[in-house]
């Protein structure tokens, strides 16, 4: 049989030839050599999205047309199995595979490189070591300002490493961080959609005061009955009109001062207490047995406030939902915010 030397024609031959190649193929293809792999980046034709998901062990790259889900974990060593869909449509899975012997980290660096990718989110996992954690931190704040998602669950980061992460990449909607690597003066600017902070002692009155964001869960807080009343009266008063819902765990909450002047514990004492439900994004919040109050405004609200079954028994949480629209008097309402619409 006889080959065909791809390097040997000219170069806008070769870019038409690139192009009708997909994806993957194309991945295939940049590991034969180097000069091939900067022949598939400068015939790229436009930017994709990538989002590192390492809870499931995935990589997604997002193209005009189509979304390729890479299975990180190798069934077969060497291999990756990979699920392509056609976005937009409700066409089923092409199933495909891709030959990559090398580190699947180094599959990461390739592909944002070659086809000029921007990450638009990054979620770590239990299985991402330290190192490996740094060295993709490093690789995004090297090629990006701003990222539109940040879940960072892994303790023992070096304080430093963490502050620069924060202060260097701008997170547009939705910051996650479980970590215990973070100072008690800590502080963000809380500008973004959606925050999630578990161990956040350093998180105070005045942090909750300028958080601007429709969702916020808090998880080991030290916020008091006290707080929550100037923050909750001033959300009564109109400041938070964002606000969607509201979560709030602290060991230092107690059954002695009232919440709104209702004395805890806050829930909706009926057998078959409603289901309060609202979406946002790809998440979806719930509040069951929450006792309904309104803002000033005649905003109606749902809020529950005590122990938690789910939570360590010497912990209290607060929930709030704040409703825009209710679609059902049934045991089960679903609330939709009109942030979606």
């Amino acid at each position: 049989m006889s080959t065909f030397k791809l390097l040997s024609v000219p170069f806008l031959a070769i870019r038409e030839v690139l192009r009708n190649l997909n994806l993957i193929e194309l991945l295939e293809l940049s590991q034969t050599s180097k000069k091939l792999s900067i022949l598939i980046s400068q015939a790229a034709k436009r930017q994709f999205e990538v989002i590192l998901d390492c809870r499931p062990r995935c990589l997604t790259i997002n193209t005009p047309r189509k979304s390729y889900h890479i299975n990180l974990d190798k069934k077969v060593e060497g291999v990756m199995n990979i699920g392509s869909y056609k976005r937009h449509t409700s066409a089923g899975e092409q199933k495909m595979t891709l030959h990559w012997k090398k580190h699947w980290i180094s599959l990461f660096y390739q592909i944002v490189r070659i086809f000029k990718c921007r990450v638009t989110a990054f979620y770590t996992g239990s299985f991402l070591s330290l190192n490996e954690f740094q060295l993709i931190m490093k690789f995004i704040m090297r090629r990006q300002s701003e990222i539109q998602q940040l879940h960072i669950r892994k303790n023992n980061i070096d304080e430093k490493f963490m502050l620069k992460i924060l202060n260097t990449l701008a997170v547009r909607e939705s910051l996650f961080l479980n970590s215990n690597s973070l100072p008690q003066n800590f502080h963000y600017k809380y500008g973004l959609n959606s925050i999630s902070f578990w161990s956040c002692k350093w998180f105070t009155l005045n942090s909750l005061l300028a958080t601007r964001s429709v969702t916020i869960e808090l998880l080991g807080s030290s916020l008091t009955n006290e707080d929550l009343n100037v923050f909750l009266l001033g959300w009564k008063q109109g400041k938070y009109p964002r606000l969607a819902y509201l979560s709030i765990g602290s060991d230092s909450f107690n059954d002695s001062v009232p919440i709104l002047g209702m004395m805890p514990p806050i829930r909706n004492e009926n057998p078959n207490p409603e289901v309060i439900r609202m979406s946002f994004g790809n998440s979806v919040f719930s509040i069951t047995g929450g006792v309904q109050i309104r803002r000033d405004d005649g905003m109606a609200a749902w809020i529950k406030f005590g122990k938690d079954d789910g939570l360590s028994p010497n912990l209290m949480k607060l929930s709030l939902i704040v409703g825009w629209k209710l679609v059902s008097k049934l045991n089960l309402i679903d609330v939709i915010s009109e942030l979606e619409q």
